[in-house]
């Protein structure tokens, strides 16, 4: 009896020797690349991408021998065109326009290129050209990156689709990706509970970030998970069913489809192997809530009650889903255990503050980013270049957090790509629907196992990526993008199969044309990995000489090495914008070290730090505006031929200008060039700088206080108060600067007045820089009176009820001033910091027994706060 007539049909194995290549490589990508960081480096991701082009040419080399074997037709499925148009889009966005077709072809990109960079239609400034971006992408070395990233997600689809989901191949992939999850999920917790500043104990973090296992991000490390997670209960169905022939849907025995429906029976039946894979299973669920990370979480709780649906309106595979819920609940057990619950509830609480308002500041930059998108609307701003796109429009304070991406794939798409760029992606994620709608219709165990797994790995990640940009790192593209070439190989199979044919899944092709695809990406990719190579040159170059260890160094040979590796590095990568200004900070740092160097020479009882303050940038700009204003121009003169000034500023000067020609929506570029180009004598005007700076530098306090200090270092007061009153209305960081730099003025009414925004909390915050600067309480009366005047016309909510308070004690009306701050405290009691004031403010009043409870409360809140013990001693003594 054969496999048609039992309704029984045997896998085919693979063909074609080289497939075990492709297959080991796969898991080779798959498996190395998150314990790099999740290889976001470009040293990381270089590696990868050659075994990817490696691994290309092997399928080159595998198609042609299946093409010279036989000339039958294949499918070549629509769902993998997505992503290669995606690359397409990608390179065209890199495209280089002549100057005269660049507003037709790029019309916004050149709009803002012209605005910002005065040389954009004369590219020759002293006979020397200075190459300028013509594309449409606003950022080409962001965009190029970007590109080589796609490149790679795409080989591996393709090449996980060429398995054709083979049943050897798949339970590769699936027991290989929840055997990582788990590793990943033991050494993520392992550091976590010895947590020593550093990933794996030793590697500092370059640029913050909670992270998790060997992820930087937390929230990636979730993403990732799920991934594992998904091929986890894949090869947890696979290895719960018995047999070693696949069930079919054609005729499928009644044993066969009641056996496993009654979850008693199926939990019976468990074997040790069976049991392993379940306990891996739920250490790699614990993992992902473990995390902490909310986006990951509720990722992981959406895609549980989506597979949880479908697996129990499938007779045959109820017991699945009635597993699928016992996992869950152990796997929450296991957090419990573990003691994360406190943590994750306490994470999920910050989504909303005491009011009940949500203070998450992706909805600001998600509102900021649909402002822009009018202006990228068709093509995009270029892939990676969000960064750049929504900054003119955010016009608020982040922290000075910069967002690199939306942590929202749909909105980022819809900037990056435009509307053609985001239909990719919805047209992408609609073929993986279908492709995993054609596996659970041909039913069987490995078709269900992997609908299943691709199931959970689709909803993880769409919802994932409402939150999160963990596709945008390699190492949770490669697994993806792994897992959803196999569900689509496997379906193409099923779909080519008589009695699930779809030709809604491919087009039908031959052999020899298959061979163009695989041959266009190894193209690309040899290309994408020499990029990459030099790109990783600056990356290291840049890394070695960060912003904090460029500020504080003071050994100006190792400036100097910088400046070499920096330089040799950026000489194959022009239009870095980034490595540029670096470059022109390098050169800065090597002036003032020099000139110090010099100033102790001269005067050799100054102390290191008096002479690198007096030969720092800022002062050697206040001394050329200074001698400006008394029309000293001989001393100007002196000052700008100056050997050192000849040897390392005009360096500095070259790269920021060329940091302008490739990147010019970088704020801090043309403040920078504002400061050196009145140092050098730019024909520039120094408003043309600043007003660059200011409209690029979005909702950032400190480019607009520096915008304001070199304008009162040129004598304009009245214009330098416009932007500090700007810098104080986005956050009151600069406020002791700025009331330093005033002096007395800032007393003046007329100065005041214009300087600090009309509100309570700004007033006060000057009121107390202006005490902390030695100015009486009577100077400052007029001040913190009008902030007085203005938070009484609020209503009483908490914060406004703690400015009162302050205001009151700065005016001295001592006992209003604690009645207020206990009705702050008592409303809102999670803000230990009152505690601590009020407890200070009880103590100076002699109220001993209430600061002594206040104190204490405060140290409930922070035990290992010493300022709180201080309260206490002081008690002590005064009660003595």
């Amino acid at each position: 009896m054969n496999s048609a007539q039992t309704g029984y049909r045997l896998t085919a194995a693979p063909t074609g020797g080289l497939r075990p290549l492709i297959t080991i490589g796969l898991l080779l990508l798959v498996c190395v690349a998150p314990w790099f960081f999740g290889s976001v480096l470009l040293e990381a991701r270089l590696p990868l991408l050659l075994l990817a082009t490696v691994l290309l040419g092997v399928d080159i080399i595998q198609l042609y021998w299946d093409t010279r074997r036989s000339s039958s037709l294949t499918t070549l499925p629509w769902v993998c065109l997505f992503p290669i148009v995606g690359v397409v889009l990608g390179v065209m966005q890199l495209v280089s326009f002549p100057s005269e077709n660049a507003e037709m072809f790029a019309p916004r990109a050149a709009e803002l290129r012209r605005e910002l960079i005065p040389e954009y239609s004369n590219p020759v400034s002293d006979g020397v050209p200075l190459p300028i971006a013509r594309t449409r992408t606003l950022y080409p070395p962001a965009t190029r990156s970007a590109v080589g990233l796609l490149l790679l997600a795409t080989t591996a689809f393709w090449l996980a689709i060429r398995l054709d989901g083979h049943d050897r191949e798949a339970a590769w992939l699936l027991s290989f990706a929840l055997l990582l999850g788990a590793a990943l999920t033991f050494w993520g917790l392992v550091q976590k509970f010895t947590w020593n500043g550093m990933m794996y104990w030793f590697v500092p973090l370059q640029n913050g970030g909670i992270p998790f296992g060997p992820f930087v991000n937390r929230n990636n490390a979730g993403g990732f998970l799920n991934l594992c997670l998904a091929c986890g209960i894949g090869w947890m169905y696979w290895r719960s069913v018995d047999g070693r022939l696949e069930v079919t849907s054609a005729a499928r025995p009644p044993d066969a489809s009641q056996r496993w429906a009654n979850p008693a029976v199926w939990i019976a039946n468990l074997n040790a192997h069976q049991l392993l894979t379940l306990g891996g299973v739920v250490f790699i669920a614990g993992g992902v809530m473990a995390t902490i990370s909310r986006g990951s979480i509720v990722a992981f709780a959406a895609a549980s009650g989506v597979t949880f649906g479908i697996l129990l309106l499938r007779s045959g595979n109820r017991a699945l889903a009635a597993g699928m819920m016992v996992l869950a609940l152990l796997a929450v057990g296991l957090v419990w255990w573990l003691g994360q619950m406190v943590e994750i509830r306490e994470r999920f609480e910050t989504v909303v503050d005491e009011s009940g308002s949500v203070v998450d500041g992706r909805l600001e930059n998600w509102a900021e980013a649909m402002h822009a998108f009018p202006a990228y609307a068709g093509w995009g701003a270029g892939l990676d270049a969000y960064r750049f796109a929504y900054i003119p429009f955010q016009q608020r304070y982040s922290g000075n957090a910069w967002n690199y991406h939306a942590e929202n794939q749909f909105i980022q798409a819809l900037l990056d790509a435009g509307v053609v760029g985001c239909g990719l992606l919805v047209l992408a994620i609609l073929g993986m629907v279908m492709a995993i709608g054609v596996l659970y219709r041909s039913g069987g165990r490995v078709n269900t196992a992997l609908a299943t797994a691709g199931t959970f790995g689709l909803v993880s990640q769409t919802v994932g990526g409402l939150f999160d940009f963990g596709l945008y790192i390699p190492s949770n593209a490669i697994l993806m993008a792994v897992l959803c070439g196999v569900v689509v190989g496997r379906a193409k199979t099923e779909s080519a199969r008589g009695s699930t044919r779809n030709y809604w899944i491919g087009l039908s092709v031959t052999e020899a044309t298959c061979n163009v695809v695989p041959a266009l990406l190894l193209v690309g990719s040899v290309l994408a990995g020499v990029d990459t190579f030099r790109a990783a040159r600056v990356e290291r170059a840049m890394r070695a000489a960060g912003w904090e260890a460029l500020s504080n160094e003071l050994d100006a040979d190792l400036v100097g090495n910088w400046i070499v590796s920096l330089e040799k590095a950026v000489a194959s990568q022009w239009d870095d914008g980034e490595a540029h200004e670096r470059l022109a900070a390098l050169w800065a740092r090597r002036y003032e070290l020099a000139a110090a160097d010099e100033l102790r020479r001269q005067q050799s009882y100054l102390t290191e730090e008096q002479s690198l303050e007096r030969a720092s940038i800022g002062q050697l700009h206040a001394t050329v505006q200074r001698l400006l204003r008394d029309e000293r121009q001989d001393e100007v003169e002196r000052v700008r031929s100056d050997a050192a000034v000849k040897l390392y500023l005009v360096p500095a000067w070259n790269h920021l200008r060329q940091a302008r020609a490739a990147c010019p929506y970088l704020a801090s570029v043309h403040v920078a060039m504002a400061e050196l180009g009145a140092i050098l004598g730019d024909e520039e005007s120094l408003s043309d700088h600043l007003r660059r700076a200011s409209q690029w530098g979005g909702g950032d306090p400190t480019i607009h206080f520096r915008c304001g200090l070199l304008l009162d270092e040129a004598g304009r007061r009245a214009d330098a108060l416009v932007d500090w009153r700007r810098s104080l209305e986005l956050h009151p960081l600069h406020a002791p600067d700025i009331v330093q730099r005033l002096g007395d003025d800032a007393l003046e009414s007329t100065i005041w007045r214009e300087l600090v925004p009309n509100r309570a909390d700004r007033l006060l915050r000057v009121s107390q820089a202006l005490l902390a600067a030695g100015k009486s309480i009577d100077q400052v009366r007029p001040i913190a009176e009008h902030g007085l005047t203005l938070v009484n016309d609020f209503d009483s909510s908490p914060d406004h009820l703690a400015d009162r308070a302050r205001l009151l004690w700065i005016l001295q009306r001592r006992d209003e001033a604690i009645d207020a701050m206990k009705g702050a405290t008592q409303s809102r009691p999670s803000r230990p910091i009152w505690r601590l004031e009020l407890a200070q403010w009880l103590l100076a009043a002699g109220r001993l027994s209430e600061a002594d409870v206040e104190a204490r409360a405060y140290l409930g809140f922070e035990p290992d706060s010493p300022y709180g013990r201080q309260v206490l001693d002081r008690i002590r003594d005064q009660n003595k």
